[in-house]
């Protein structure tokens, strides 16, 4: 198994590389959580660039707060970017198992099933944690200096499609579960992440519309 542990101690050129590489990771969850990542970066773009500025000085005290908010949910994130290639690494792992007896049959389909549900609630949490920072750009969008408000419409539009993404994992996973309660769970948190997803970035780009125009 290679380690993935440190994955933001490379460069970014080499995160491109490996995600380049015939290595089954970083890859889709990973990839999906770190275009949420740079979505959120550039919310904390516009904070750093509203706070001191003319005009804004009202807004100075939530904005800090903001920033600290939206720094604490990157910091966040990049864990559970590494956490995904990780728990995805010990799902392929699971396929070397011994399957040649009925108990090691047994085993296998236990270990395989308890790894693939780990494998598909970990983009759920990372869904979980976009949406925590979506809600956060969302307020940038009301309060951010106006001139870099396009760069929210972009970290919105980032934010929006790496849950996409992510729900495109959750959704080729879900095909194998085969435990009823843990399947219907997930569909629940899929239908709900998907749905409020889509609410905030409509939110989020009708607040840029107005303000810039």
């Amino acid at each position: 198994m290679e380690n993935y542990e440190g994955l933001f101690e490379n460069t970014f050129s080499d995160v491109i590389k490996m995600a380049c590489s015939k290595s089954r990771a970083p890859g889709a969850g990973s990839v999906s959580a770190m275009v949420a990542i740079l979505g959120g970066s550039l919310g904390a773009m516009v904070a750093n660039l509203t706070l001191g500025k003319p005009g804004y000085k009202e807004w100075e005290p939530e904005m800090e707060n903001l920033l600290k908010e939206i720094e604490d949910r990157i910091d966040k994130l990049k864990v559970l970017s590494e956490t995904d290639i990780m728990v995805y690494e010990m799902f392929l792992e699971t396929k070397k198992l011994p399957r040649e007896t009925k108990k090691e049959q047994t085993r296998y389909e236990t270990v395989y099933q308890a790894n693939l549900i780990k494998a598909t609630y970990v983009p759920i949490r990372i869904c979980n944690r976009i949406v925590s920072l979506f809600k956060l750009i969302r307020r940038v969008a009301f309060i951010g200096n106006i001139k870099v408000l396009s760069d929210v419409a972009v970290a919105s539009i980032l934010l929006e499609a790496a849950i996409r993404a992510l729900m495109q994992v959750v959704e080729a996973n879900l095909a194998g579960i085969t435990g009823r309660k843990e399947l219907a769970a997930l569909k629940i948190g899929r239908t709900y992440l998907t749905g409020v997803c889509q609410n905030l970035l409509q939110e989020t780009l009708s607040v840029v519309a107005q303000r810039c125009h």
